[in-house]
Order: C-alpha cells, then sequence, then structure tokens
C-alpha cells in the first residue's frame, strides 16, 4: 500500500525532511490547511520550490459546494509548472469532464466529496473514456461527504462509499486511494484502517501525519502474511507461471485454482516494486 502524505502549504520549509520518511507521494495542500487568504502568498513558494513539478498539489475550486466552480488556480498552479493535482470539492461529472478537458496536459487525483459525483462518475467514464487520460486515481474525502450527508463519520456510515470509490476505480485501471484518518495518535486504531484498506484492495492511503506514516511503513513491514501466502501459492505452481490456466490443487486445506495463483502473482510484484 503506498503512502499519500500531505503537506500543508504553510509548511514547504519542511518538504526536505518529510521526504527523508520516504513517503510515496507528497501533496503539497493549498485546500483545507490553509486559510484562503494564504493561497497566493504560497502559491508565490511553489514557484521557486526546487523540483515542483515532482509533487502533487490540492487545488481549491471552491469554497463549499454552494459556490460556483473556480478554475483559477488550477490555471495559475500550470502556468507555473505544477503537472499534478488532486481535485476535491466536485459536485458533478460535468464538472470533472469541463477540467479535463480545460487542462488535458495536467493529471488529476479525483476526490470524491459530494454524492452526486460518486453516482455519476461511472456513467462518466463510460460515455468521455478521454477522461481516464486526465485521472491517475480516485480517492474520498470522506470528512466532506460525510458533512454534506449530514451523517455520523464512522466506519459503517462510510463502507458503503469506500467500496464505490474501490470498485469504480478498478474497473477503470487507475489507483485506488483510502480516505486519510484523523487518528494521529492512536497506532492501534490507524492499523485497523490500514488493513481494512489493504484487506479490501486497496492501492494507497492518504496520510496526514508523521505518525500515520511511520504505523503505515512499520505494518507493511511486519504483516507479511499475505506475502508469506503468495510466495507459497507460487512455490507449488510451474517454473517461470505467468498467468497460465492450471489444475486447482489444495494447499494448506485451501484449494488454489487460477485466480488464486493471479493474485499471488499481483501481491509480489508490488512487493518487488515497493507497493
Amino acid at each position: 500500500m503506498k503512502s499519500y502524505f500531505f503537506i500543508p502549504a504553510s509548511r514547504l520549509h519542511k518538504v526536505e525532511d518529510v521526504k527523508k520518511s520516504q513517503p510515496d507521494t507528497i501533496i503539497i495542500d493549498f485546500e483545507d490547511a490553509i486559510l484562503n487568504t494564504e493561497i497566493d502568498v504560497f502559491s508565490k513558494e511553489i514557484s521557486i520550490l526546487p523540483n515542483k513539478e515532482s509533487y502533487w498539489y490540492r487545488i481549491p475550486v471552491r469554497n463549499n459546494f454552494e459556490e460556483d466552480l473556480n478554475l483559477d488556480y488550477i490555471k495559475k498552479f500550470k502556468d507555473i509548472g505544477v503537472e499534478f493535482m488532486v481535485l476535491p470539492k466536485l459536485k458533478s461529472a460535468l464538472e470533472l469532464i469541463q477540467i479535463c478537458h480545460s487542462f488535458p496536459n495536467i493529471k488529476f487525483i479525483l476526490l470524491i466529496e459530494h454524492p452526486r459525483l460518486l453516482l455519476e462518475a461511472h456513467d462518466a467514464f463510460m460515455k468521455h473514456p478521454d477522461l481516464l487520460n486526465s485521472l491517475i486515481g480516485i480517492g474520498m474525502g470522506s470528512h466532506d461527504l460525510m458533512t454534506f450527508l449530514n451523517a455520523k463519520h464512522t466506519s459503517k456510515q462510510l463502507d458503503y462509499p469506500r467500496k464505490k470509490v474501490l470498485y469504480l476505480a478498478k474497473a477503470y485501471d487507475l489507483l485506488a486511494i483510502d480516505i486519510a484518518s484523523m487518528n494521529i495518535f492512536e497506532k492501534k486504531d490507524f492499523v485497523e484502517e490500514v488493513r481494512y484498506g489493504i484487506d479490501n484492495g486497496y492501492d494507497g492511503k492518504f496520510l496526514i501525519h508523521p505518525n500515520q506514516l511511520l504505523w503505515l511503513q512499520e505494518d507493511l513491514k511486519t504483516n507479511t502474511y499475505l506475502l508469506e501466502w503468495a510466495h507459497n501459492v507460487i512455490s507449488h505452481l510451474p517454473e517461470n507461471y505467468n498467468g497460465e490456466s492450471i489444475a486447482p490443487f489444495i494447499l494448506n486445506n485451501e484449494v488454489i485454482e487460477k485466480p488464486h495463483a493471479l493474485r499471488a502473482l499481483e501481491i509480489i510484484k508490488k512487493h518487488n516494486h515497493g507497493k
């Protein structure tokens, strides 16, 4: 599982320190993490940030869902050389289409934070497959979504949209990135969230605090059950197995068929690539 680590734009001086902790992806946050009045101030610092084009940036398009869509900041950041953006607070598929068509050279991670977008995204991808050229991954802004629904922010209420985002991403070969946790002190509860994401097939998780990055890295190192299972499966397959049909067999009281073999290959592949 990859780490997607948010850094407030007000802490650009901490970027090099954060890089030493080796998150997979750094997202510099110009939305919820700073005041609206600070966006222009810190965006000037981006223009002189070393390797600015290698980072992702969460760029505001509106303050709340009652406001009209505003693409000024997307254009501004594009003009200073930003190539990767996280899109928050879109209301509909039409807004996503408008942005992707207006900025075809930008790669986006879509944050689903409105129920309409959650329901419309699948149909939009079917009717406008060119959108997939602009999208790298899909995640969910769980707090904004639950606030809009006037729902409690609990695992029970979040299970449906988390699964829908996951299936949507997987159906279109996009990265599925699990929600950010506000838990920065209780390791056990955070690790339970990580295990939920891994068990369901998420590719990454949004992180907001160094504690979370450390806990995620520790858990991925110590939780070796899946990797051991995959190596055990592969060891019972023909040499240089590459996805061919196999005769089912029993391994540790589990029937192993071709889908299990393919999953084992994928687990080992992701491990070898540091995912």
